[in-house]
């Protein structure tokens, strides 16, 4: 409303976020770029390969992120603020997925060439890394692979500036009740922790914020499978897809910890008139709605992906059984560091998440799968 109103062309206001966006991709991404390109300064013996990489490294983030805002943008204006959230939350899920498993199984095409990668040379060549690492290898003579850098980025200014800002958000349609609220009901009983239940499982997808930190792990069944099938003719196939079915388990202590932060403010006075429940209760009804609309969901969903297009079926119901199963026992200890309601705090309070035992938990989990 502020800068609807205000006398700022849509120019300036594109540029200014774009600045604004700029600092924080450049912050993040020369902190991850300095380690390869020091190794590739002492590799090519030129110091000069290590300023290049980092400028490269910049700019592939930069256009990834416009390009992420300028579709943001237009999803907002075609279908509402909430609408547009849990569709690019989805798309974001696809890329994490898809991402994971692009990254396991070109790791093993190191010593290869873009002709070996599991999207080809023509999905390589369609990427800014790839253009960019070819400049790198040869700065004069392949000097023109710079053009498409700045012609995408001249492109995604025009793009945001056309599309301007949002409408705001649709309009909201109330939902029917679903089998997975069915589900839900029956195995959480009756009383607090089935109300519990219930108010953290519809505002686990009602809330956006929440779902876009959600919504990722629905994408790794797509790494999972995807990476599975292109690894079933090699000696360890089937190892690598029991561990990437530990993956779920392993980003679930993410999802909890992002559990506690509400939409709105003052959301906990709703509990805090409600008869006295223990937090043993809380965690538990909690437990439950997570199994049943996260969990399941994901799991089932890898499921019928792999015996859609596996051949192995007998091993991948096992294999998917067994990492539901785990992932089911996991979650209850997990929820220890659970201290109040879901979606009753400060949106801008900081999430608890222990590094060191993520770590931990994420050894043990992968170590279960690959003795499975």
């Amino acid at each position: 409303t502020l800068l609807g109103s205000a006398p700022v062309s849509a120019r300036d206001l594109v540029l200014a976020r774009s600045s604004h966006s700029a600092f924080y991709v450049c912050l993040v991404t020369i902190g991850m770029a300095l380690p390869p390109a020091i190794l590739l300064a002492f590799l090519r013996d030129d110091v000069l390969q290590a300023v290049g990489y980092v400028a490269v490294a910049v700019a592939c983030s930069g256009l990834c992120t416009g390009a992420l805002a300028v579709a943001m943008r237009l999803l907002d204006r075609w279908l509402g603020r909430l609408r547009a959230t849990l569709l690019f939350g989805t798309g974001k899920a696809v890329l994490l997925g898809g991402g994971l498993a692009m990254f396991a199984l070109g790791m093993q095409q190191l010593q290869a060439t873009a002709d070996n990668l599991p999207i080809g040379r023509l999905g390589a060549e369609l990427l800014p890394p790839y253009h960019g690492a070819r400049w790198l290898a040869d700065p004069l003579g392949e000097a023109w692979r710079l053009l498409p850098f700045a012609g995408g980025a001249l492109l995604l200014l025009l793009l945001g500036i056309a599309v301007g800002e949002s409408e705001g958000d649709g309009p909201i349609t109330g939902g029917r009740s679903s089998s997975l609220r069915t589900l839900l009901r029956r195995v959480a009983g009756r009383g607090p922790r089935l109300a519990i239940a219930e108010f953290v499982a519809v505002s686990i997808w009602r809330s956006p914020s929440f779902r876009s930190r959600v919504l990722p792990l629905v994408g790794l069944p797509a790494g999972m499978v995807f990476s599975s099938l292109q690894g079933g003719g090699q000696p360890n196939g089937f190892v690598f897809a029991c561990l990437l079915l530990q993956m779920p388990a392993i980003y679930l202590p993410f999802v909890i910890a992002f559990l506690p932060r509400a939409e709105q403010t003052d959301t906990g006075w709703v509990f805090e008139h409600a008869p006295p429940f223990s937090l043993d209760v809380v965690r538990d009804a909690t437990w439950r709605a997570l199994v049943v609309h996260v969990l399941l969901p994901v799991h089932a969903m890898a499921l019928v992906m792999m015996l859609a297009l596996g051949s192995e079926r007998a091993d991948a119901t096992a294999a998917s059984l067994f990492a539901f199963a785990v992932s089911v026992l996991a979650a209850r200890p997990m929820l220890r560091s659970l201290t109040n309601v879901p979606f009753t705090q400060d949106r801008d309070a900081a999430a608890a998440i222990d590094l060191g035992v993520l770590f931990a938990a994420g050894l043990v989990l992968g170590g279960v799968g690959a003795v499975f």
